[in-house]
């Protein structure tokens, strides 16, 4: 079942998404879609590295320095 959502841009962002709807030849609904959709992976695997981020300290693992090599 599909929801109609009203979100107000300034004038810049709505040119932005104009721009990439033509270029992409997809409705802005599309646009929108997808940068949503993009958004919340982001923040869900940002969310996820910091909760294993205790773990990793605990394990040695203070940057990604250390993980390349142990895995090189």
């Amino acid at each position: 079942m599909r929801k109609v959502v009203s979100v107000s841009l300034d004038e810049e962002l709505e040119s932005m998404l104009l721009k990439s709807a033509r270029r992409q030849k997809i409705s802005k609904s599309e646009v929108v879609q997808k940068a949503l959709k993009q958004y919340f992976f982001l923040t869900d695997a940002k969310q996820f590295r910091k909760n294993l981020k205790k773990y990793a300290e605990k394990a040695g693992y203070l940057n990604e320095e250390d993980i390349y090599s142990d895995i090189s």
